[in-house]
């Protein structure tokens, strides 16, 4: 935590009172931010240091409507590739999926994204 000395930090996690819904809020806050508007953040309340695994498909699910951004992938013979992409945090902090969707076909593909 950068301090000399753990007395600060000890003191913080057994005897300061602090609020703890708050605390959890303004953590998810800082951790969602990355992930702008469009960002589907899953965040394990309890307790349970175990990962669960979810398959790629599964996980759009976790996209809300108003969750995917209309990108371009540039032009192609036919005009511009225009996509609608889904960013979902995953348990690294580190790697996310990202979910390309075809505006025409529907078609979806899963790319992992490292950071």
């Amino acid at each position: 935590m950068g301090h000399a000395r753990p007395h600060r930090l000890q003191h913080l996690l057994s005897g300061a009172v602090w609020d703890e819904d708050a605390v959890c809020d303004q953590t998810r806050g800082f951790v969602a931010r990355p992930l702008g508007a469009a960002g589907v953040l899953i965040f394990d309340e309890t307790g349970d240091s175990g990962h669960q695994k979810m398959r790629a498909d599964a996980a759009l699910g976790l996209v809300e409507p108003h969750g995917w951004n209309r990108r371009s992938a540039g032009n192609g013979s036919k005009g511009r590739r225009l996509y609608d992409w889904a960013c979902i945090a995953t348990s690294s902090p580190s790697h996310h999926l990202l979910i390309r969707r075809s505006i025409s076909t529907g078609e979806l593909a899963y790319f992992s994204r490292s950071t």
